[in-house]
């Protein structure tokens, strides 16, 4: 079952000749650019929507770990305090990839 879905994926994802940008799907559809352009805005707008919602879990898991006793039993001192800052950094730097995509549409 998960091979068959991997290979509906690669096969829903392989491009075709250079220019035409046609997409093979399995059972040997082929789309025109303008499905291509559509498919490729709804990834761009899913990537936009999952970035922002990454930023904003991990704001808020930095939030719950400063100011609650969230995970303080297995996490606690520095590697509380290390986990803080990577989380942090992950938020800034997908902040920046965020601010980026948006910078390029």
């Amino acid at each position: 079952m998960v091979k068959a879905f991997q290979h509906f994926i690669v096969c829903q994802l392989t491009l075709l000749w250079n220019k035409n940008l046609i997409l093979l799907n399995p059972r040997l559809m082929f789309y025109s650019f303008g499905d291509f352009f559509l498919i490729a805005m709804w990834f761009k707008n899913f990537t936009l929507i999952t970035t922002g919602f990454i930023v904003i879990m991990c704001l808020v898991m930095v939030y719950f770990m400063l100011f609650t006793d969230l995970m303080i039993e297995t996490m606690n001192g520095t590697k509380r305090i290390a986990f803080i800052v990577v989380m942090l950094i992950y938020a800034a730097f997908r902040s920046y990839r965020l601010y980026k995509l948006l910078q390029n549409n």
